[in-house]
């Protein structure tokens, strides 16, 4: 499965798809800074403190 059918799959289970990109980041990272996740998930920076709190 790949990044975007994974996504996709989250968002059918109910997150929104700030919350799937950002948990899937966060996943292929392992860990990492807001400004690495937002890179990483394409989620502006400002809103990956929210969403990961959402998390």
């Amino acid at each position: 499965m790949d990044n975007s059918e994974a996504i996709d799959a989250l968002i059918e289970l109910g997150l929104s798809t700030y919350e799937a990109r950002v948990f899937t980041a966060l996943i292929e990272l392992g860990e990492g800074t807001a400004r690495e996740v937002a890179k990483t998930s394409d989620v502006p920076r400002s809103q990956v403190y929210t969403t990961a709190k959402e998390l």
